[in-house]
């Protein structure tokens, strides 16, 4: 879980030599909002943790979901959003409709993992989509990958290499 933290951590920082600097690095907008995910992350896998003790993940997953709609349907509405919801899934419906299945699928697998596994374990993990948001950057939007970064993917796979073969 350090090691996991340790590279989300070296993520936010512009070169891997200012990794001994975490005060200087409070400054900048993006180790503070890096603070704020993990937090963030933490605090919703506790509250999925205690959902899928009461019931079971997909019944669970249904709640959310269920609660999600109801709480986004009136800002869609009086914002007058909806227009352009409509017209980018009538636009890009497959895209769309499979991302909201990835989504679903997705939220399934973490819940399951909360009834076998310690939530420590799947809130390190949840936090490792960052390896895929920096592959993206690089390879989609062309944006430079840098020693920090790479030692970041480095770390965090090993964090979860680590979880997985020693628990």
């Amino acid at each position: 879980v350090a090691l996991i933290g340790c590279g989300i951590y070296l993520t936010t920082l512009p070169s891997l030599r200012d990794w001994l600097k975490p005060i200087r690095s409070l400054e900048l907008v993006s180790s503070r909002w890096a603070l704020v995910a993990g937090l963030c992350i933490s605090i919703y896998t506790l509250a999925d943790r205690q959902g899928v003790r009461l019931v079971s993940p997909v019944t669970y997953n249904l709640y959310i979901f269920a609660l999600m709609a109801l709480g986004f349907t009136p800002y869609m509405l009086l914002t007058h959003r909806w227009r352009t919801a409509r017209a980018e899934f009538r636009a890009n419906w497959k895209g769309v409709s499979g991302t909201g299945v990835v989504n679903i699928v997705n939220y399934l697998v973490i819940l399951w993992a909360l009834t076998i596994l310690p939530a420590s374990y799947v809130s390190a993990v949840r936090g490792s989509s960052i390896i895929m948001g920096a592959y993206y950057g690089w390879r989609v939007r062309g944006e430079p990958l840098g020693s920090a970064r790479i030692a970041a993917v480095f770390l965090i796979v090993a964090g979860i290499t680590s979880l997985a073969v020693g628990g």
